[in-house]
C-alpha cells in the first residue's frame, strides 16, 4: 500500500487531482467469491457435494480477513506471515475459526471436524 500512497501524492503534485484506483485479490470478497464459484464448479463436474469450505492461509489480514467476509470457516496457521507473537493482529475480521500450528494440522482439524 505505500506505493499506492506514494503514486497518489505524485498524481495529486503533477495533476492536482486523486489517484483513482481499483485493488483485486486478497481480502477482496469477490476474490473468494470467484474462488468458490470454480470450486463449485468442478465438484458438479466430478458430481461431488460440497457441504463446507474451508480457508488455510497464514496471512490474518489478507487470507482470514478474505475468507471471513465471504463466510467461509478460516484456519489460521503459525507458519510463514504469522507466528505466535504476532497474536495482537488478530482482531474483528482478522480473528480465525480455528488457529493451528502448521498445515498438517489444519488438515487433521478438517477431517475432525467432518468426521472423516
Amino acid at each position: 500500500m505505500p506505493f499506492i500512497k506514494s503514486l497518489d501524492m505524485i498524481m495529486r503534485e503533477v495533476h492536482g487531482s486523486a489517484l483513482e484506483y481499483h485493488t483485486f485479490g486478497k481480502p477482496a470478497k469477490a476474490t473468494f467469491d470467484y474462488a468458490l464459484e470454480v470450486l463449485s464448479q468442478q465438484a458438479a463436474e466430478r458430481d461431488i457435494a460440497i457441504t463446507n469450505t474451508y480457508m488455510i492461509g497464514d496471512n490474518p489480514m489478507g487470507d482470514i480477513v478474505g475468507a471471513n467476509r465471504a463466510g467461509i470457516r478460516s484456519i489460521l496457521v503459525r507458519s510463514g506471515i504469522y507466528t505466535a507473537d504476532k497474536k495482537h493482529m488478530l482482531k474483528g475480521d482478522a480473528m480465525p475459526s480455528f488457529e493451528v500450528a502448521n498445515m498438517e494440522e489444519a488438515v487433521k482439524l478438517i477431517m475432525q471436524l467432518e468426521g472423516l
